[in-house]
């Protein structure tokens, strides 16, 4: 074990994630060869990467191909466009433009994978011990949900907002005061500058820095760094990275509403930290009380927001929202799902439980109960939401990787071959890895019919850059598909489309919903308001099931049933092609 926890940790560290880049390249060769960009949420950030680099305003972040004329108001910041574009930019002087934006796709999910190995290493040599940091890294494999997010291709933003969680739990538990309250106050400013997704978790971490303060156990020092390095550094990140949408007081982004919470809360936690009387009850009321002006302004000056920050309509929750499957809870997954998703967040519970047991020294126990606070609330979201699975698994690694080193430490004494298989399987078990593989080779019943083995197939063919070959020869035109088509339309083709799954744009994606899932007049009112000029349909993609359970009698089972009204033709596609399209024949229509 010296050799990983000797002064060149680091080397090995480099090799292990060259490893572990190899075997995600070598899974993903196909799909990147392919330009398999299969996330909506990575084929819009390629176009935003795309449109940047060929002039679109760095503070314009609309997609102007998804529902014209006003174009997709979107979210997000330039900050994650920047690795992509700077590896797209340094590929294209030695290879073609095709062949950048594959380095560029294929190496960017990869960077903030490194990140988080190095956040984690650091993690577990101050936590646990410093030969245990790959013990850590192995645990992380059975994390699939979170691993997922740094496989080639994932360029969107969730892989560098888990590096971020990571580096600011390596800010929490850093020794040094100075250091430790930079990191996590740095690393919590540029997380909400990319999105406001980890936004609980900052808070969290940033309460329980105070609440550790009012006993005596996190310094001034810690606390007056975070706050101003939390304060300060969004204030930088909004003045630097936020659109042209999003210097409104918006609820989802770092707007004027969170700079509000960002800089407020930082300047509580400084003004804290020159307080020089130690009563815990003294600095608690203290506490509170600086820490209500700031929630009552937000109330007050932004009542909009105290409600979910997507602030969608009830009519889109209703058609649309509540269809995702990854906003529902984890318990609505079969238990395969389940097992996959909770055993690393469940053994991490256990082990923060346990090192905070054992630690003796009231600083670092402090340290651990702050992971088992976190490791509740990850596990208390993930019964709300399936989303939350890959911050769940990333914060449970921590404490498995406790449970494992307890373990192994009792079997100093074994001899090396049975230590070895006892590790193993260990190391199995809690990864979740064990399980999933039982499960995997359990007899299961055989589905009731092809159906969603049909679905699983259409999903990759409407993806298909060699079908979209087919949409791409039709001459330019406005697509009406579905919702969670229209990134993947636009990226690999000229055409625009009315919507993609993005909730700022709710109208775009009702007219969808009621243009499918209404009556034939209704779809004709909705094709002129919008003045369509095709309408795209892939049968059995997963967004047509929801068409096909909830509105049988709906406009695309007309279509489905070769009922098409007047005002559509038929355009005949190549063979085979997993699409059908029609031209739109009415009065606004451009005639081709």
């Amino acid at each position: 074990m010296d050799i990983w926890g000797g002064k060149r940790w680091w080397l090995w560290l480099g090799l292990v994630w060259l490893g572990f880049a190899a075997w995600m390249i070598s899974s993903k060769w196909g799909a990147i060869i392919h330009f398999g960009l299969g996330d909506t949420d990575d084929n819009l950030r390629y176009l935003q990467v795309r449109d940047w680099l060929n002039g679109q305003s760095w503070f314009d972040l609309r997609q102007h191909r998804l529902g014209p004329p006003d174009g997709a108001n979107i979210h997000w910041s330039r900050l994650v466009d920047l690795p992509i574009a700077g590896l797209y930019l340094l590929s294209d002087l030695f290879v073609s433009p095709l062949r950048a934006w594959q380095v560029a796709y294929t190496v960017a999910p990869l960077l903030p994978l490194l990140a988080v190995m190095a956040a984690l290493a650091v993690i577990v040599r101050r936590m646990i011990g410093r030969p245990y940091w790959p013990v850590a890294l192995l645990v992380l494999t059975g994390g699939v949900n979170a691993l997922y997010m740094w496989m080639p291709l994932r360029i969107d933003h969730h892989g560098w907002q888990l590096a971020l969680l990571a580096w600011t739990l390596a800010g929490m538990t850093d020794p040094r005061p100075k250091r430790g309250g930079l990191t996590a106050g740095v690393a919590s400013a540029l997380s909400l500058a990319i999105g406001l997704e980890f936004v609980h978790f900052l808070l969290l971490v940033a309460a329980l820095a105070v609440f550790d303060w009012s006993l005596g156990l996190v310094s001034a020092v810690r606390l007056r760094m975070h706050g101003i390095a939390l304060g300060l550094g969004a204030l930088l990140m909004w003045l630097v990275f936020a659109s042209y949408d999003n210097r409104a007081a918006v609820c989802d982004a770092l707007s004027p509403v969170w700079l509000l919470v960002a800089m407020g809360g930082g300047g509580v936690m400084t003004l804290l930290a020159g307080l020089d009387d130690r009563r815990p009850w003294l600095r608690l009321l203290l506490a509170a009380s600086g820490a209500l002006p700031v929630a009552l302004a937000y109330g007050l000056l932004f009542p909009q927001c105290l409600g979910a920050p997507e602030g969608m309509s009830p009519e889109l929750k209703a058609l649309w929202f509540v269809n995702i499957r990854e906003v529902k809870s984890v318990m609505t997954r079969d238990w395969p799902a389940i097992l996959s998703i909770m055993t690393v967040p469940a053994f991490g519970f256990v082990g923060a439980l346990l090192g905070w047991y054992r630690e003796k020294d009231e600083r670092r126990a402090a340290r651990w109960r702050a992971l088992v606070v976190l490791s509740i609330f990850s596990l208390a979201m993930l019964l709300w939401q399936t989303r939350a699975a890959a911050s769940a698994q990333l914060i449970g690694v921590l404490g498995a990787t406790m449970l494992v080193a307890a373990a192994l430490h009792g079997l100093n004494r074994v001899p090396p071959v049975p230590r070895f298989g006892a590790t193993v399987l260990l190391l199995a078990l809690v990864s979740g890895l064990a399980g999933q593989w039982v499960l995997k080779h359990l007899p299961r019943k055989p589905a009731a019919t092809g159906y969603t083995r049909t679905v699983a197939q259409a999903d990759r063919e409407c993806q298909s850059a060699h079908f979209l070959r087919q949409i791409e020869a039709m001459p330019i035109g406005l697509v009406m598909t579905h919702v969670d088509l229209g990134p993947r339309l636009i990226a690999m083709t000229h055409h625009r489309a009315v919507a993609g799954p993005y909730h700022r744009n709710g109208k775009a994606i009702v007219d969808v919903m009621r243009f499918f899932r209404g009556s034939t007049t209704q779809a004709e009112r909705i094709a002129r308001r919008w003045k369509l000029d095709y309408v795209l349909v892939c049968p059995g993609m997963p967004e047509s099931t929801i068409y096909r359970a909830r509105n049988p009698d709906g406009f695309y089972m007309k279509l489905m049933a070769n009922h098409a009204p007047r005002w559509l033709e038929a355009v005949p596609l190549p063979t085979p092609t997993p699409y059908r399209l029609w031209r739109v024949k009415l009065s606004h229509a451009v005639m081709k």
